[in-house]
């Protein structure tokens, strides 16, 4: 969810973007392969699930919550 807020926010800022083709430049790298987001929207619930089962430990978590700010609602 805070990678489709950041995909949100970074694809209206033009800073963002003369980052990214800054960096690609400097370092060689081809500027067609900058992360385009669409591999965050193709994921299904049990990849991501799975993913976590195989990359996340139990006892070494954070939980966090969203809360709306108060006023809202």
């Amino acid at each position: 969810e805070t990678q489709r807020r950041d995909k949100e926010t970074n694809l209206r800022r033009n800073g963002y973007w003369r980052s990214q083709l800054l960096t690609y430049e400097s370092r060689g790298f081809d500027i067609r392969d900058i992360p385009s987001y669409g591999f965050i929207e193709s994921w299904t619930a049990e990849e991501v699930r799975a993913a976590a089962v195989k990359y996340l430990r139990e006892d070494q978590f954070v939980k966090v919550v969203l809360l709306p700010e108060e006023g809202e609602g």
